[in-house]
């Protein structure tokens, strides 16, 4: 059961780390070549959105996680 749980956390966290590489992926990209720090403080507010984004879609799916711990143990 405990193998089965860490399995699963583990998961989510591969999940939610991908997704916050992503946020910063996409906040580098978004900057100009010489960027001010308008620019800076614009795209810090931008990754913040998406790293709060990936919080919610990793929220959503705790249940079906514990969902599926119930059933393999």
């Amino acid at each position: 059961a405990r193998n089965i749980m860490q399995e699963r956390i583990n998961e989510l966290q591969e999940r939610l780390s991908r997704c916050g590489m992503d946020c910063a992926d996409r906040m580098k990209d978004s900057l100009p070549k010489n960027p001010t720090e308008a620019d800076y403080r614009s795209a810090q507010e931008k990754v913040a959105k998406c790293f709060d984004s990936c919080a919610d879609n990793m929220r959503s799916h705790v249940p079906r996680m514990f969902e599926d711990i119930s059933q393999r143990i």
